[in-house]
């Protein structure tokens, strides 16, 4: 019997028809919350009892309560007239590529709401397991160490604020956006094809459990680089913990957190919690100036400045939200950014071109019209993190985008840094 009441006019009956499935599903609490990403992307069937009708969905089709099946009917008809679009809005089969599981996963779970902040990547771990794991690597507070670089570039789209923990637990780290709540995305799409040459030999240090003094352990990642991986431009990890020369690189409140002990990392592992990161390498201050950036991010709550050189002229470029500003900075508009480049990407390749093209033509806003000159008549760029020192730690305040030319004309210095 059909739950849709009908009315017959002559020899016509008619009804109202019922609303799309997936946007049944899209307005629910439900759907807003975080571990219900996993459950949908990783259930092969689905029941979804609503106040109007029962769904039922898996992966030949989705069907309702008072839908009239027809054993006669033409598989081809079903699908052209009949067939519901998906709820989950995304599929994985397994058979996509990993880096595109990835960040579909990261957005989507950026705008879902935990009672427990901490959650977040627990909600990750199933999937990550099943879709990005064995091409990506376990990931580093939710960043796959595989190709760290590309998973640092993330970017915010829309307002942000700093994503807390409960005691004894750290915030997890700010060059990671677990650290944050709030929508971001992946400008360049896949993190594993995409041709960077990483500039930094990267320290990775492991949380404690369960310690309250909150100290953290080398992780030795020596069976994940053994492991063979389809791409060459994958990061570089030291496989023994650095010789600090003086707890002065950084502070006693930081040094003081760095046990000698050392932790194997397994290759099964999904996610790795609390991690921050510690490199020796080149540093620079580069001038910055604000400006207007387009106008869907700016509405958004985003703002953009300008990496200027000696005789104001724009060299690069970083996107960041008013809030990141706010908690890492201040209110004080800022004049220069301490930059540490991460790789090197061409800019003049087809993807990026295309890239470019369609920011130029369409209200994406990822670029400002100011960066897309520069990056078109010098595609040469350097990926970089402005960070901001605080207690030995270096936070990431955004990431950018910098003229490799322009960089070997500015003063340098080699330092340690720790980003947590």
């Amino acid at each position: 019997m059909l739950s849709n009441p009908y009315h017959s006019i002559g020899s016509h009956r008619f009804c109202l028809d019922r609303p799309e499935f997936q946007h049944v599903v899209n307005f629910t609490t439900w759907f807003t919350r975080g571990w219900t990403l996993q459950e949908l992307i990783c259930s092969v069937r689905l029941l979804y009892f609503m106040p109007e009708r029962t769904y039922y969905s898996c992966g030949a089709g989705s069907w309702s309560e008072d839908f009239p099946l027809d054993p006669a009917m033409p598989a081809e008809i079903y699908e052209q007239y009949f067939r519901d679009d998906d709820p989950k809005g995304i599929s994985f089969s397994g058979k996509e590529d990993a880096s595109d599981c990835y960040t579909t996963m990261v957005e989507k779970l950026s705008i879902r709401h935990f009672t427990k902040n901490e959650d977040v990547l627990n909600a990750l771990s199933g999937m990550y397991s099943m879709f990005a794991l064995n091409k990506l690597g376990p990931a580093a507070s939710g960043i796959p160490i595989n190709f760290l670089e590309a998973g640092l570039m993330w970017q915010p789209a829309g307002r942000l604020k700093r994503r807390t923990a409960s005691s004894p637990n750290p915030p997890y780290p700010t060059w990671s956006w677990a650290g944050w709540t709030g929508p971001v995305t992946y400008p360049f799409y896949r993190i594993e094809t995409l041709d960077l040459q990483p500039a930094v030999q990267w320290y990775l240090y492991m949380g404690i459990s369960n310690d309250a003094t909150g100290q953290y352990v080398f992780a030795d990642v020596t069976d994940l680089v053994a492991k063979p991986i389809v791409s060459t431009k994958r990061t570089c990890w030291s496989l023994q913990p650095p010789e600090l020369l003086s707890p002065s690189a950084f502070g006693e409140r930081a040094i003081s957190k760095l046990a000698s002990l050392k932790h194997l990392v397994s290759s099964t592992t999904a996610i790795l919690d609390h991690t921050i990161l510690l490199c020796h390498t080149r540093i620079y201050t580069i001038p910055i100036k604000r400006i207007l950036g387009p106008e869907l991010p700016t509405r958004a709550g985003l703002c953009y400045f300008s990496a200027i050189d000696s005789e104001s002229n724009t060299i690069g470029e970083f996107k960041l939200e008013t809030g990141t500003l706010h908690t890492l900075i201040g209110t004080e508009q800022p004049v220069a950014a301490e930059v540490l480049p991460i790789a090197d990407l061409d800019f003049s390749s087809r993807s990026l071109t295309d890239l470019l093209w369609m920011n130029r033509h369409s209200r994406i806003g990822q670029f400002s019209e100011a960066y897309m000159e520069v990056a078109e008549k010098d595609p040469n760029i350097s990926i970089a993190l402005w960070i901001h020192r605080q207690d030995g730690l270096s936070r990431r305040v955004a990431l950018g985008y910098i003229t490799n030319s322009s960089l070997s004309r500015s003063a340098e210095r080699d330092e340690w840094v720790i980003l947590g």
